[in-house]
């Protein structure tokens, strides 16, 4: 496996909904280990906006102790988890660039993932609603429910083992020479895999 995505937690702040500034930081600095000052600083400076991102990525440790808090806390509306698609790479350096990169929407922007993102993707669902004022869903249309179809997945004939010393290879070249960059490409030539 050389690239993988998986749900990752993300915490944001709303400024408007903060009674106390510095009692907020204080508490998420903790949590976070974030120095204190810092969430503050921002949070003061960004007081009109209503959606701050304070860290992008939570570990399991640090989202458990923000559920507690918004448990226990009158401050509870003024901070909010989002899940968010992370995208990780097992071996490091040595499928990422082969295997490609994906925006923040999950489409594929470069390499494998770009050339195949129509297969990878499949189609999204779609249902139509009514909503009251307050966002609320009253109504779904039985008929205008289209459930999503799944994406296909698509088998590389990458060797991991030939991929890094090849990857290694290409680096210390780059070094060498001085260059800004370099690409390799490695072929079986009976087979042309």
């Amino acid at each position: 496996l050389l690239a993988e995505s998986r749900i990752g937690i993300k915490l944001f702040v709303d400024a408007k909904e903060i009674q106390n500034v510095e009692s907020l930081s204080l508490t998420l600095g903790e949590i976070l280990s974030i120095p204190p000052a810092e969430i503050e600083e921002e949070l003061r400076r960004k007081a009109t906006k209503r959606y701050i991102v304070i860290k992008e990525l939570l570990n399991d440790t640090e989202v458990n102790a923000i559920k507690e808090f918004k448990k226990h806390t009158a401050q509870r509306q003024c901070v909010g988890l989002e899940e968010v698609l992370v995208r990780e790479y097992p071996h490091g350096g040595i499928g990422g660039p082969l295997i490609g990169i994906v925006g923040t929407d999950h489409k594929g922007l470069a390499g494998f993932e770009s050339i195949f993102e129509n297969v990878l993707a499949g189609t999204p669902g779609k249902f139509v609603r009514i909503r009251d004022t307050k966002k609320n869903t009253i109504w779904v249309s039985p008929i205008g429910l289209t459930p999503k179809t799944n994406g296909k997945n698509v088998q590389l004939s990458i060797d991991v083992v030939i991929q890094e010393i090849a990857y290694r290879r290409l680096q210390e070249e780059v070094i060498r020479c001085n260059a800004g960059g370099g690409r390799i490409l490695v072929v079986e030539p009976q087979t042309g895999e």
